[in-house]
């Protein structure tokens, strides 16, 4: 799945831990109308998790994500499942916070919560080292640490999403697109060279396919016309490049495909209802 890393190369993520101790029952944590995604790694005890009206008994090596940041209740109260309400529960908590202008349709196909297993990711030596990792930073406090653990949860992110794709745990048209061999090249070429003319001819011949079939594929598996996707790729970069760098907006424009500034701007606007000037700006003033 070679395309894997261009997207996630595009979604521009970022995270941290904030929380990891130990609590003694009885305790509950209401994670109520957050903006940002969140993850719970149990790494002692038992707790059960509360979201949409149902109960997820979570066990010591169990980790809940919750990427759309929907509303959730962690608690030690019993229920089926649970081996001690009695006993005291490690806790590891962080979030996840995407770039909100355009969601990309792979974040989009995550329902609201997923459940990895400790028996799931048992052979996942790199998770697994990861998340002893964050325990061991949030808990020692050692300078860096608050950099470390920004940069390491940002790593955290891509190996929950590989995994739970390794795991068969999503569904969903995009999601087949990463496993057709011909519309996961074809989304590799459009997150690898944006600026380029691409046309449904051209991107047809680079993948071996009709102009027809490469129209129906998208349309199929990707859910999007390959135009309106390919938009989406370059307004993310757009606003990637407005953000961390001091580019004019016409030096800008060809690098996301544009042969004027004008045309950039036409586009940006009616993709992002406000212009790359205000973006920038805005972004300045929020830093």
């Amino acid at each position: 799945m070679p395309v894997l890393s261009a997207i996630l190369n595009d979604v521009k993520a970022e995270g941290s831990v904030y929380f990891c101790d130990v609590l003694a029952p009885p305790w509950n944590m209401d994670f109520l109308n957050k903006q940002t995604g969140s993850f719970h790694c149990i790494r002692r005890g038992d707790c059960v998790i509360e979201i949409a009206g149902e109960r997820e008994v979570l066990h010591a090596g169990d980790i809940a994500i919750i990427l759309h940041g929907a509303d959730h209740i962690l608690t030690n109260s019993t229920a089926e499942g649970v081996k001690s309400a009695e006993a005291e529960t490690l806790l590891m908590c962080g979030y996840f916070r995407f770039d909100h202008e355009l969601r990309h349709p792979l974040i989009e196909s995550f329902p609201p919560l997923v459940v990895l297993r400790k028996e799931d990711i048992r052979n996942n030596v790199w998770l697994n080292m990861l998340l002893d990792s964050l325990v061991e930073e949030t808990q020692t406090q050692a300078p860096g640490a608050s950099l470390i653990l920004n940069r390491q949860t940002e790593t955290l992110l891509i190996l929950f999403i590989r995994q739970v794709l390794q795991s068969g745990g999503l569904q969903g048209p995009f999601v087949q697109a990463l496993y057709d061999k011909k519309s996961s090249m074809a989304l590799k070429h459009l997150h690898e060279s944006p600026e380029k003319n691409w046309t449904l001819d051209s991107l047809a011949r680079e993948v071996g396919l009709s102009r027809a079939a490469m129209a129906a594929r998208f349309n199929k598996y990707v859910g999007l016309p390959m135009f309106s996707y390919l938009t989406n790729i370059r307004m993310t970069k757009a606003c990637k490049l407005l953000k961390e760098t001091g580019k004019p907006i016409a030096a800008i424009a060809p690098l996301v495909g544009y042969e004027s500034d004008v045309s950039f701007i036409r586009a940006f606007q009616k993709k992002l209802q406000i212009s790359p000037f205000k973006y920038r700006k805005k972004h300045q003033e929020s830093e």
